[in-house]
């Protein structure tokens, strides 16, 4: 978010829409093998942000919902933490997702999904 390497859109989001949003962020390289690193699982995160969109949209009251960071490995995701924000105020943090496999690479651009018309605000937090 600081570098403002965020990647929007609203809910619902397709498979379609996550690989789009992945390739919009300049971090993507890093996930399609950058400098010997490997090719990481990025069919699980397509998969993380698709969840994501249908929890958002299936949970009334949940504004927003971030994973930060979401470790993606050469096999497998792990969110180390997540924040979903309710209309009400309230906070969860839920359970990581995914699995532990590979590397210890982080993709630390943003993706969000919002319930919102309007952009989240996207300045450090």
């Amino acid at each position: 978010e600081i570098m403002k390497d965020v990647s929007f859109r609203l809910a619902p989001v397709t498979r379609e829409d996550a690989h789009e949003m992945m390739g919009e962020v300049k971090g993507f390289p890093l996930l399609t093998g950058f400098r010997g690193g490997g090719m990481k699982d990025i069919e699980a995160v397509a998969d993380v942000i698709v969840k994501l969109s249908g929890i958002i949209e299936n949970i009334p009251g949940i504004k927003e919902f971030e994973i930060n960071p979401l470790i993606v490995y050469h096999r497998g995701v792990v969110a180390v933490d997540a924040r979903a924000v309710f209309e009400y105020g309230g906070r969860v943090k839920p359970s990581p997702i995914g699995e532990y496999a590979g590397s210890d690479l982080q993709f630390e651009s943003a993706i969000e999904i919002s319930s919102q018309e309007e952009t989240p605000d996207c300045t450090a937090k």
